[in-house]
């Protein structure tokens, strides 16, 4: 018997300010001329969390990079591969992702990763995340205080059920698409596109954001349709 699907309370897009906690990757970049990109993260069988990542540095340093990652006392296991041009994939289990903890405890889910998310003027990053109706926001700060995060509520949206791009949005998808930006490596990035698009790179990087929200959503849907 295949279940329904109720209609529930509409989701929250909740926008949090933070300044990261240490981690294996942010001493990572510490130490390293490297950047991080976690693709993907789940919970592991031991109490832990899998992070799926890409890892980008010079080659030369890529040995050195995954001995610092072996090396860290975090840590419990790696699986991961070189490649000639400066980059690593790979999983990460570790054991200091409190926030990956937090957000299963409190009902949400990710729409950014932190660790992905670019640094601001102030040092902070921005963390989206969509609540559901069962989700506390209050409990989720206070949560993350509890682990000495300090977090701040920069914006708190409803969540739209419309999938469809608006003209604005498709031009720009269009020109940004044939531009290179999501290929591999990038062919363009924001600080160029934006100035093509006369928008600054943080304007344009949440237009992208929410586009591609719409275009996963309108995904998704018809594919259960």
């Amino acid at each position: 018997m295949r279940g329904t699907l109720s209609v529930a309370a509409p989701m929250r897009e909740v926008v949090l300010s933070l300044t990261l906690p240490a981690t294996w990757s942010t001493r990572l970049v510490e130490k390293f001329p490297a950047s991080v990109r976690v693709i993907d993260c789940r919970p592991s069988g031991n109490g832990g969390i899998q992070q799926l990542v890409e890892i980008n540095g010079q080659p030369e340093t890529l040995e050195q990079i995954v001995n610092f990652i072996r090396s860290d006392r975090h840590v419990k296991d790696t699986h991961v591969v070189k490649t000639k041009r400066g980059r690593i994939l790979g999983v990460v289990v570790t054991k200091d992702s409190a926030m990956c903890k937090i957000i299963a405890d409190v009902n949400c889910f990710c729409l950014t990763c932190p660790l992905a998310s670019p640094s601001k003027p102030d040092g902070n990053v921005d963390w989206v995340l969509a609540m559901t109706a069962r989700s506390s926001l209050r409990g989720l700060l206070r949560r993350l205080s509890d682990h000495g995060i300090r977090a701040e509520v920069a914006r708190v949206t409803r969540i739209s059920d419309v999938g469809k791009l608006t003209p604005r949005q498709r031009r720009m998808m269009e020109y940004v698409f044939a531009s290179g930006y999501f290929e591999y490596p990038r062919r363009a990035g924001l600080q160029e596109l934006s100035r093509s698009l006369d928008v600054s790179p943080s304007a344009l990087g949440e237009m992208i954001r929410r586009a591609e929200r719409k275009i996963v959503s309108s995904y998704l849907r018809s594919a259960a349709a």
